[in-house]
């Protein structure tokens, strides 16, 4: 069984760097052409000629190869653009409440703690808050939902 997969912060973007790096690299090479050099420095031998046919079979493969690095760089990006999505999607969530108010400060909390003095029915006022009996903006909801 393989152990889980581990991802920082910024390891996709190295990923997807160092991949397009490597196909940017790799559409520099043509053996074909290097092979043009060695069949002129050999002369019109049939060996020369199956060099350049060699050749042109390796740099198809070169081509082919960076198209799938290319392919390959950009699935990484818009998973990074995915998750990036999905992250501000979940940061703007926890602004926003079910409740009906505003979303408490901790400064509302201790607030509520320092005003706890006067009980409301033996429960300071953040105990009532939080059964639905309070005076701030969740008066009238229970912890159920009433």
């Amino acid at each position: 069984m393989a152990g889980d997969l581990v991802i920082e912060e910024g390891d996709l973007e190295v990923l997807r760097d160092r991949t397009r790096d490597l196909s940017s690299r790799a559409q520099s090479v043509t053996v074909a052409t290097a092979g043009d050099y060695i069949s002129s420095a050999v002369g019109g031998s049939p060996l020369a000629g199956q060099g350049r046919s060699v050749g042109e079979t390796i740099d198809e493969a070169v081509i082919a190869l960076t198209r799938e690095l290319d392919d390959f760089s950009q699935s990484v990006n818009d998973s990074i653009n995915a998750y990036n999505a999905t992250e501000n999607k979940a940061a703007v969530s926890f602004q926003h409440t079910d409740h009906g108010g505003p979303a408490m400060t901790i400064s509302d909390l201790l607030r509520m703690r320092e005003d706890s003095s006067g009980n409301l029915g033996g429960h300071s006022e953040l105990e009532a808050q939080l059964r639905g009996g309070g005076r701030g903006p969740h008066r009238g909801r229970g912890a159920r939902g009433a």
